[in-house]
């Protein structure tokens, strides 16, 4: 049972370095979505020819677990390409933490279409976590009336990942991580091929410097942080395991201060603990 506890810490340490390779790739954010789940596609696939109950998993799915892992790829290219996107008109302090209320998302989709209950520790987590990133948003040095557009776009991006791990748990509790994984990342990448053509992005012609990002991109955050998560979705309640996202706030304004001198101010640490806080309290009100 150690493995899904090795998983998750593997995923916290992973993902936090996601926003960095971000930053530093020279690339429009759709291609560094594109190349990161592509990438992470083809070493699946190379994984998945080893496995013998790949295609007897395969056969196994109806139409409409294909169709709905197709839209889990969807929501998650919706979530890669708009939070870079957001990194890029936002420190990546703000950028992260807000894209990381995905756990509180997911707490509202269950309550919505589950009716579960959502209990009062809940709710004052909930508005801990969004006073913390209101306050934050409005004393960020960086933050105009012009790239408030990269606030919108990091909570459109953390909505998208709710609904993708929602998704991911219910298909882990029938099918392996390589194969769930294998299809979403695809249907993923494929999304983001077509808005990269259609927008006539550039997605072949970079140096090697750019090419190695990408493949970081691949093997750090996405193998070794998403798919570390959809393996322990398995294993632990669905909050319970993405409350491991609680970590790349903290890790990603770390590095951001030591690679990218990217510094914040006391009141932001401050204010960050506030937000972190509202989301381990909404996380851990979660009755099962």
């Amino acid at each position: 049972m150690y493995k899904p506890y090795l998983a998750l810490i593997i995923a916290g340490i992973s993902i936090s370095w996601a926003a960095i390779l971000a930053r530093l790739t020279n690339a429009p954010s759709y291609v560094i979505a594109l190349w990161r789940l592509a990438f992470s596609s083809i070493i699946l696939f190379a994984l998945a020819l080893l496995k013998r109950n790949y295609l007897l998993e395969l056969r196994q799915m109806n139409r409409s677990e294909i169709l709905l892992m197709g839209f889990s790829g969807i929501m998650l290219a919706v979530h890669l390409a708009l939070w870079v996107e957001s990194l890029f008109l936002l420190p990546v302090s703000l950028s992260v933490i807000i894209v990381d209320t995905y756990p509180v998302f997911s707490i509202i989709i269950d309550y919505k279409l589950f009716k579960t209950r959502i209990s009062i520790i809940q709710i004052i987590g909930i508005l801990l976590a969004f006073t913390g990133i209101t306050i934050l948003s409005l004393i960020s040095e960086r933050v105009t009336t012009g790239n408030a557009y990269g606030i919108l776009l990091a909570f459109i991006a953390s909505l998208a990942a709710a609904t993708y791990f929602s998704v991911g748990k219910f298909f882990r509790k029938k099918y392996s991580t390589t194969t769930y994984s294998l299809i979403v990342y695809s249907s993923a990448s494929l999304s983001l091929l077509l808005c990269d053509l259609v927008l006539n992005y550039n997605i072949i012609y970079y140096d090697v410097k750019t090419w190695i990002l990408f493949a970081l991109f691949a093997i750090v955050p996405m193998l070794g942080g998403h798919t570390m998560i959809n393996y322990a979705l398995k294993y632990f309640p669905l909050s319970s395991t993405i409350a491991i996202v609680l970590v790349e706030p903290v890790g990603a304004t770390i590095l951001a201060a030591l690679i990218l001198s990217e510094y914040v101010s006391p009141i932001v640490y401050l204010i960050m603990t506030q937000i972190l806080l509202g989301l381990y309290l909404a996380i851990r009100g979660v009755k099962y």
